[in-house]
């Protein structure tokens, strides 16, 4: 027996075997998963004309791939096929702006996963490569009437100096290609002075002098940017128009009267004001000094000493004409009795609590379920807004009211807001009804509660008589004090007890800000 050929053949078989083993278990650990990835997957395939992005196959158990571009859109690195590859990776320069479809085609060794989920072995995807030209920005201007109307268009040159006369307003605008997301712009001379708008701005000239624009529109990914800068492009001249005081507002423990245009500071005299302050008696503090603002000179500080104004004075301001006059040479005329607007921050802006309806879900907006007033309905509703484009409306059934709080979508805790102790506060909210409003022995109502430390005997905001104006928003309030700082929110009750029709209305703009009183 020839010993040595049948060693021989059992190593071949012993080969065999093992190599058909070792091919079956490669068959069996070799995975099948989709795994695609770019140079720009983070910035959603953006690229600027004539910018390059990687794309890579990283998959795993791919027998076979075929990329495939659009024809004429770019140019495939290192190779003169620019439609067609088969690479793993590559790279492609794209010189056509718009958006381009790349396409995969994919065959595994057994069906694949993507992510986690289970799919075919033959699996075809598709890029969305968005290929941007650089910014290009114009700015475009127009002289504005005192209606707010377009009077003309003016020349955006270097050097235009198109006279506008002082206090007038320019509507400044663009129009760009290349999607820009920033925006600057520096108005010299012009209130405001410079601004983030994306949007339209009307840009107030209240001095004498000549001034130019200057804007830059960019965007961070892909990075492109455009400057704009024409000087000399307005010539302020002095107005024929009036000075008018557009507005009168506390400024500490001083008035702000802020004019229409900037008054020349050698014309102010103090002695040429009066301040009355009516609060159950009338006082007229004494005006310690007159100054204009150093950052606006059209506004005229009056300081009052130690007299404060607070929110519940009726505060009014007049001028006795003297040689008060803007620095573009036109006295101001006498002014009577002008009321100061106490103004107000609204301490929810900035909160989690959705005060204008705007940015919250309906399921946070809970039913409270006590005090008998279950029935009610509410929805966020497009339908009435104060501003923005939304706000709550509540249909109250007859007989009955509503408990409506604001609170986490699982319903585990209110919506908070943190307010101080010992303050004055005015809640306010504006109110649309819709419909008519009977006389009632005890008309509806709406108030507003708040929890922790509740106080159950909070005013009316809105007593809903046969007199409350309806069909039109209307602002409602009550002042309250919290006994203690912290986390708060409210309880929003509304009274339809006494009605056997329902009551609906709308609410927006709900508002918490500190009112001082007078002690």
């Amino acid at each position: 027996m020839n010993y040595k050929y049948i060693c021989s053949l059992l190593l071949v078989v012993a080969t065999v075997f093992t190599a058909c083993k070792e091919e079956e278990e490669v068959n069996l650990i070799i995975p099948s998963h989709r795994v695609i990835v770019t140079s720009e997957m983070d910035f959603e395939n953006r690229v600027n004309i004539n910018g390059t992005i990687s794309f890579g196959d990283v998959s795993a158990g791919v027998v076979s791939r075929k990329w495939t571009l659009p024809k004429g859109i770019g140019d495939i690195e290192g190779t003169d096929n620019d439609t067609v590859s088969v690479a793993s990776t590559f790279k492609t320069q794209f010189t056509v702006v718009g958006s381009h479809d790349i396409k995969l085609h994919q065959e595994f060794y057994k069906d694949a996963y993507d992510g986690e989920i289970l799919k075919s072995s033959v699996l075809d995807t598709t890029i969305v490569v968005q290929v941007l030209p650089f910014i290009e920005a114009e700015v475009k201007a127009s002289l504005l009437d005192i209606d707010g109307n377009v009077m003309r268009e003016l020349n955006v040159v270097d050097n235009a100096l198109e006279e506008v006369e002082a206090g007038s307003t320019v509507r400044y605008s663009y129009a760009a290609i290349g999607e820009p997301a920033g925006f600057n712009w520096v108005f010299g001379g012009g209130d405001p002075l410079t601004s983030d708008s994306d949007v339209e701005i009307d840009v107030k000239y209240k001095k004498i002098g000549q001034f130019g624009v200057n804007f830059i529109a960019n965007r961070q990914r892909p990075f492109s940017a455009d400057t704009v800068t024409v000087a000399n492009l307005v010539s302020i001249i002095p107005s024929s128009q009036p000075v008018t005081l557009d507005k009168v507002y506390q400024l500490e423990n001083a008035i702000a009267l802020e004019f229409s245009r900037e008054i020349d500071v050698n014309t102010l005299n103090k002695d040429d004001f009066s301040v009355s302050i009516e609060n159950g008696t009338i006082m007229n503090p004494t005006i310690v000094s007159a100054e204009i603002n150093e950052d606006e000179a059209n506004i005229v500080v009056l300081n009052l000493g130690t007299e404060n104004v607070y929110s519940d004075d009726l505060v009014k301001v007049s001028y006795t004409q003297g040689d008060l006059s803007s620095t573009d040479f036109v006295q101001v005329d006498n002014i009577t009795d002008h009321v100061l607007v106490y103004e107000k921050s609204n301490i929810l802006i900035g909160s989690a609590y959705d005060y204008s309806f705007e940015n919250s879900a309906l399921d946070t907006w809970k039913n409270l379920s006590w005090g008998g007033f279950e029935t009610f309905t509410f929805d966020l509703s497009s339908v009435q807004a104060q501003d923005g484009s939304k706000s709550g409306y509540a249909v109250m059934q007859g007989g009955n009211g509503m408990i409506l709080g604001h609170k986490l979508a699982d319903g585990s805790d209110f919506i908070r807001f943190d307010v101080e102790a010992n303050v004055n506060y005015e809640i306010g909210v504006w109110v649309y009804v819709e419909g008519t409003i009977p006389s009632l022995p005890g008309a509806p109502d709406l108030r507003v509660y708040w929890n922790p430390d509740t106080n159950w005997g909070v005013g009316s905001h809105a007593l809903f008589t046969s007199d409350f104006k309806t069909g039109e928003w209307v602002y409602t309030s009550a002042n309250a004090q919290f006994n203690s700082a912290g986390a708060i929110s409210f309880m929003i009750r509304g009274n339809n007890a006494q009605n056997t029709e329902q009551f609906k209305f709308y609410m927006d703009n709900i508002s918490v800000s500190k009112t001082p009183l007078r002690p």
